[in-house]
């Protein structure tokens, strides 16, 4: 994937720099594409051991986003790895008071020197309260069922991710909070019926299917989005519109993305969860046999 990023990358820059999009967000994938490409060799080592995340953007810029610019969620989800253990020995007495201590602290690190100090999006500390949310989700979620209370407020899902982007406005603590909710509530009696709606929605097999693949899916738009986007300079040029140019592109990202997606999950992710199971099947088959 590294090696696929190394090749793709540059050319999604300069179909991007020929594309009509003038956006921030554009200017900002094209810089990391070209800030990376000096020291390809010692982004793509911070890569291969996942700890791209921990380096600092004044040593090494761009360093959580130079591959691709998804890809820094992955030294995230390895540094989460080294630090859930120590917070879910902290959670195991589930108190609600101690959950809320945390959060807090987690929101003093996220808004610290420490966070601006390292630069780097893919630092824990800027993510710390998405894991206290879903910690004091569990935790809810769990007490609720347990005293069998189910709110019965029409619309409270819509209310709840309305409250929380004004709050917050986090889009993804919004529909964090608007698929929840909307879950939590569709079990009650005389649910409404937005509440039921969405989690049909979520239920189908449509829905199914793509939640299935979505990891894969992240991983290899970025790599595919090079040549929907060449293809629409090509076939419409500069001079064409922001709309048409976008919807062309958008088309064909998801169709090359969906089969490659599929493909990678089977020839990789599928084989790698299966050589994990077997392992540790043949570990638990060791552990059970008496020893002389």
């Amino acid at each position: 994937v590294l090696a696929l990023c190394a090749i793709a990358m540059p050319l999604l820059a300069d179909a991007l720099i020929a594309s009509p999009y003038q956006s921030v967000r554009k200017a900002h994938i094209i810089d990391a594409i070209v800030n990376a490409q000096p020291n390809l060799v010692v982004h793509m080592l911070m890569h291969a051991f996942m700890v791209h995340g921990l380096v600092p953007e004044a040593l090494l810029p761009s360093a959580g986003s130079a591959m691709t610019p998804h890809l820094w969620i992955l030294s995230t989800f390895w540094q989460f790895y080294v630090l859930a253990p120590i917070l879910f020995a902290l959670l195991v007495s589930r108190k609600i008071w101690l959950v809320a201590l945390l959060g807090f602290a987690a929101v003093l690190l996220q808004s610290s020197a420490v966070v601006g100090t390292v630069g780097n999006p893919a630092f824990f500390g800027g993510f710390l309260v998405y894991f206290l949310v879903g910690a004091a989700t569990a935790l809810l979620w769990e007490r609720a069922e347990r005293r069998n209370l189910r709110p019965n407020v029409p619309s409270l899902s819509l209310i709840a991710a309305v409250m929380t982007f004004l709050v917050s406005t986090d889009l993804a603590l919004t529909i964090w909070m608007l698929v929840v909710t909307a879950a939590f509530c569709a079990e009650a009696d005389g649910a409404s019926k937005l509440d039921c709606a969405l989690v049909q929605l979520l239920q189908n097999t449509q829905a199914r299917f793509l939640g299935s693949i979505s990891y894969e899916l992240y991983l290899c738009h970025f790599l595919v989005l090079a040549l929907p986007v060449a293809v629409a300079n090509r076939l419409l040029g500069s001079g064409v519109g922001v709309f048409w140019h976008f919807g062309l592109v958008l088309l064909m990202t998801i169709a090359l993305s969906i089969p490659v997606a599929v493909l990678l999950g089977h020839l990789v992710n599928g084989r790698l969860i299966f050589l994990a199971r077997e392992s540790s099947q043949s570990e638990a088959s060791r552990a059970r046999i008496p020893t002389k």
